[in-house]
């Protein structure tokens, strides 16, 4: 009897993990996503534009900052970004938490980020 018990918490711990580990699709991340300025903790506003064939820009202030230009892949739940630079590479990852049509929420160095799609003028 103990040992169904077992099994069965052990299934259900099982099958309770792999609902979140779904890959994320690419397709879905491909636009311009704004992560609103946060005046309390002196981060400026970034617009981060992902384009389907693996480009990625990221964008900070009004633009006329600190434009970065990225190569970025997704592997699993990870949004992997790198730059090739004069001193080396620069590297930032994101671990994708929830994707909808229009948000995209994301763990960067364990601190939780929140980005809302764009939406395109017609």
């Amino acid at each position: 009897m103990r040992m169904l018990l077992g099994m069965g918490l052990v299934l259900v711990l099982l099958s309770g993990t792999r609902a979140g580990q779904d890959p994320i699709d690419p397709k879905k991340l491909v636009g311009k996503w704004e992560q609103p300025e946060v005046k309390e903790k002196k981060q400026e506003k970034m617009v981060m534009e992902l384009t389907a064939d693996g480009n990625a820009k990221l964008v900070y202030g009004d633009g006329s900052k600190l434009i970065l230009t990225f190569m970025y892949k997704v592997e699993g739940k990870m949004l992997k970004l790198k730059a090739v630079m004069r001193d080396g590479e620069m590297l930032k990852d994101y671990t994708i938490t929830k994707l909808t049509d229009d948000t995209l929420e994301a763990l960067e160095d364990k601190k939780k980020v929140t980005f809302k799609r764009l939406v395109k003028e017609k």
